[in-house]
């Protein structure tokens, strides 16, 4: 669009003229060329026009062209620029009107320009003169002419306000003017309006600016006056009409105008606002067109490249690619190229050379593919830059932009792979890892009715075969019959061989949807999507079987522990450690007789709640073997996974390790249990998932998967078949990466805290940056889930909480942590997701991501679930650490 062009601006426009009242001064030794006429022209075609002088001559715009390069080169000219005024008319109640004079070089000495009105009786100058030196030369200063009131009839009166000849001996602007300001001064003695002078800017975030009107003298009729912007593009009144009436005539009425955001990068935009010609009965009004106010629309587009979060931040030989978005900031006036490459192409290729924008797709994005590339080279992880850039465009604004994303290619990550035909997954623990009371019809989260995972379409993914639907047994378990007590040997199913996975088994007496099912479709998703690509490998079946216990403590599932009705050892009935050893020795046989291999790849662990509630009476406890006590729970899970490693190998003949996969327990909430023991840990938190984290950071074979809170419960202790299923998604993650890369998963979680004054500084480890605080999947619970302890003792959240003044995402990895003051004394701790506060309403209280205890700290993964499809975020898991505190 094209900004009206005022006469004062036409007056800059034009080079080496007198035209605008001012007189060219040209450096010694040089031609001044022949003189240009002065052709100034005042339009008062129409009675209430603002009167600014067009001081260009036909003979200036005819020679416009011509002139154009030689202005370009000239040296910097003398001149007084006098602005457009701020309104187009003073008027006689002592209205107002406001420019400002400058100079364009610096005087030689002071510069006095005198200020006049041509008719003294309508208006005044608040200053006689203006005084530039060569100190403020550069710096406009504001004259104010205010109408005066002479008590005669006689309509609007037109005047001018001179601004020079300047004096000034030696300073280079002797005799100079300004372009005279051309003004009329509203009569209040006659009809009309008087338009006061506009106040604001209206901007295209959304900006006003406003001006009034009313009448000078009381109309015998209602006057209507239209209004409309002359630019709707750029601003918009409020009102389409103002109605004086003989009772409101003298009372100002307001005009708004707010600002449009055209998306053009235009820069400020100055339109008139029209008032159109009255209608009335009033004969003295009908007709009478009042004064068109000067709007201005600031711009607040910028141009730019806007670069979406990349998908990952690493490519590999074998082809992984990443992804990300790219989109202009705002509407370019034509095409706009922006080349795209790398800056090494051994390491990594673009899906395209170019992206086009137009004025049409401009904020469309365009999604960028970065693939990988095999060097044959042992190099290593090499990083490279992805560039965007510099842009190419007929519009100016948008020539010249440039981008960056920093990724890094990784050498082929399967060379820590290990193909098997059968891949066993082991799953163990209490309540939650065989599903017991968790799937119903979940009407209470808002779900429809729930259906079983039935056989993948197309994987086969596998469990035993222990009977089938006739005897209720269709999924991982390998015990039927079982209940709250454990399972007695009756249960004992032996089974005959490999049956497709799915779930609906009737391990206890109800059907029920385990983690497995989705778990091990999400591993064949991940498998084929991210790290079979360009290699021989096109399948990876992924058997699942559960030998998990209702209610069962560590003493009870680990080995030599619990049976049937019998927590207290010798074990009895069909202890689950014996259990899941068999299914391990199960799966070998059948592997070898289908002339297949097969591997046990970890084992699940999804337990902790009744060793939260029995913590004093249970730690420390017997070490199985080899005498003295496992101090805690931390030590607990290194001993099991410990003998699940020693005994799997043993009934398999593997020598691949096991590791064991955590989920942490955040369902302790729904206790009604009360502590006996003086040493219990406060019913408020909970020592169990900051053990999980310690034994994670402590042990290579201990992987810490995700916190529990994000997901949905049924009867808050127990997950739906919902959350079942998205934890079994979460647990994939961590299989591929242990399987597929060799490397250990790594949670949400701190690496580093430190503490400068009220400041707290928490570095995350964060597996896709950058982190957020999401108070739209999570509620939040108060200070987005993180306390600041100081004092007590050794106890988990143990001392005095201090008050968390705010907490903000300050860098893709870093969190920070304001205290409402500097903390003293020792023991300083900062805990995260594991304080439930009751609020008076004594126990229970339901575990989940609205109620529950929770925290809002979440990565930026932009995987989607299968289960409802929203994003498969990594949220942060529980902690509690000391500060200052520097990994693992």
């Amino acid at each position: 669009m094209n900004a009206l062009r005022s006469p004062l601006h036409t007056c800059l426009l034009v080079a080496l003229a007198t035209a605008c009242g001012s007189t060219t001064v040209v450096p010694d030794g040089e031609d001044a060329g022949p003189p240009v006429e002065d052709a100034s022209v005042v339009d008062s075609s129409k009675p209430n026009d603002s009167g600014v002088a067009d001081a260009r001559s036909d003979a200036a715009d005819a020679g416009d062209a011509a002139d154009a390069s030689d202005a370009a080169d000239a040296a910097p000219v003398a001149r007084v620029d006098v602005s457009a005024p701020s309104g187009p008319a003073t008027n006689e109640a002592g209205g107002t009107v406001t420019f400002t004079v400058s100079l364009t070089v610096a005087p030689r000495a002071d510069v006095v320009v005198p200020l006049a009105v041509s008719k003294p009786t309508e208006a005044s100058v608040d200053v006689p003169q203006l005084t530039f030196t060569p100190a403020n030369w550069n710096t406009p200063q504001k004259v104010t002419v205010k109408g005066l009131d002479d008590v005669v009839v006689d309509g609007d009166q037109a005047y001018t306000v001179s601004v020079g000849p300047a004096t000034g001996a030696g300073s280079g602007y002797e005799g100079l003017s300004g372009a005279p300001v051309s003004l009329k001064n509203e009569d209040d003695d006659s009809a009309g309006s008087f338009v006061g002078a506009v106040a604001g800017t209206a901007t295209e975030a959304g900006g006003t600016a406003t001006f009034t009107v009313r009448l000078r003298t009381k109309p015998t009729a209602d006057v209507t006056i239209p209004v409309v912007s002359s630019d709707l593009t750029e601003g918009t009144t409020d009102v389409a009409s103002l109605t004086f009436t003989p009772l409101n005539w003298d009372t100002p009425q307001t005009v708004t105008v707010t600002g449009v955001d055209d998306r053009y990068v235009d820069g400020p935009i100055t339109y008139p606002v029209t008032l159109g010609a009255a209608t009335s009965a009033d004969p003295l009004y009908q007709g009478v067109d009042p004064a068109d106010p000067m709007v201005t629309t600031t711009d607040d587009d910028v141009p730019t490249l806007v670069l979406g979060a990349p998908s990952g931040t690493r490519t590999n030989e074998r082809g992984g690619a990443v992804t990300f978005d790219v989109h202009l900031g705002a509407r370019p006036t034509v095409n706009v190229v922006v080349p795209v490459r790398v800056s090494d192409a051994t390491e990594a290729r673009v899906s395209a050379a170019s992206l086009t924008f137009t004025t049409a797709n401009w904020e469309t994005p365009q999604t960028v593919t970065v693939t990988g590339l095999a060097d044959a080279i042992a190099d290593g992880p090499q990083p490279y830059d992805v560039l965007l850039g510099a842009t190419t465009s007929a519009d100016a604004p948008f020539a010249g932009l440039t981008g960056m994303v920093s990724l890094v290619n990784d050498e082929d990550v399967l060379t820590a792979y290990t193909d098997f035909s059968i891949n066993h997954v082991l799953a163990a623990g209490q309540s939650n890892a065989i599903a017991s009371g968790g799937t119903r019809n979940d009407a209470n989260q808002g779900f429809p009715q729930f259906t079983f995972t039935g056989p993948h379409a197309t994987y086969t993914n596998l469990a035993f075969d222990t009977g089938g639907a006739a005897v209720g047994a269709v999924g991982p378990f390998t015990a039927l019959g079982c209940n709250g007590s454990g399972c007695a040997a009756s249960t004992r199913r032996v089974p005959v061989g490999f049956a497709a996975l799915q779930e609906g088994d009737r391990h206890m007496s109800y059907q029920v949807e385990t983690h497995a099912t989705a778990m091990a479709n999400r591993i064949n998703d991940i498998a084929l999507a991210e790290y079979f690509p360009g290699t021989p490998y096109t399948k990876h079946d992924v058997l699942v079987s559960n030998h998990g216990r209702s209610g069962y403590n560590y003493a009870c599932l680990r080995k030599g522990g619990c049976g049937y009705n019998a927590f207290s050892l010798p074990a009895t009935g069909y202890p689950p450690f014996t259990e899941g050893i068999e299914q391990a020795t199960w799966g070998a046989q059948f592997a070898a007789a289908d002339a297949r291999s097969h591997v046990v790849r970890a084992v699940t662990f999804i337990h902790g709640e009744d060793d939260h509630y029995n913590y004093g009476d249970l730690y420390p406890v017997a070490r199985r073997a080899g005498g003295g006590n496992l101090a805690d729970y931390a030590a607990a899970l290194g001993e099991l996974q410990t003998d699940y490693e020693t005994d799997i190998r043993a009934a398999t003949g593997q020598a691949q390790g096991v590791p064991l996969f955590l989920s942490q327990m955040q369902g302790w909430t729904s206790t009604n249990v009360l502590p006996a023991d003086p040493d219990y840990i406060p019913p408020t938190s909970s020592p169990i998932p900051v053990q999980q984290y310690r034994a994670h950071k402590a042990n290579p074979m201990i992987v810490l998967v995700t916190p529990g809170y994000n997901l949905l419960f049924n009867d808050c202790l127990h997950f739906n078949g919902f959350g079942q299923r998205k934890l079994g998604e979460y647990f994939a993650k961590a299989y591929a990466k242990w399987v597929f890369e060799g490397t250990k998963w790594e949670p949400t979680g701190p690496t580093s805290i430190t503490r400068a004054g009220a400041v707290v500084t928490v570095k995350y480890h964060v597996p896709v940056p950058p982190l957020a605080l999401d108070t739209t999947n999570v509620s939040n619970p108060g200070s987005f889930g993180f306390r600041y302890l100081t004092g007590g003792s050794s106890k988990i959240a143990s001392g005095t909480a201090q008050t968390i003044q705010s907490v903000a995402v300050t860098a893709p990895d870093t969190i920070t942590i304001t205290l409402a003051a500097v903390p003293t004394g020792a023991n300083q701790r900062l805990e995260y997701a594991n304080f439930f506060n009751y609020n008076g309403t004594g126990r229970p209280g339901c575990p989940g991501p609205t109620q529950g205890v929770r925290g809002n700290v979440r990565d930026s993964d932009p995987a989607t679930s299968s289960t409802d499809g929203k994003r498969l975020y990594n949220w942060g898991v529980t902690f509690e650490l000391p500060v200052p505190y520097a990994g693992p």
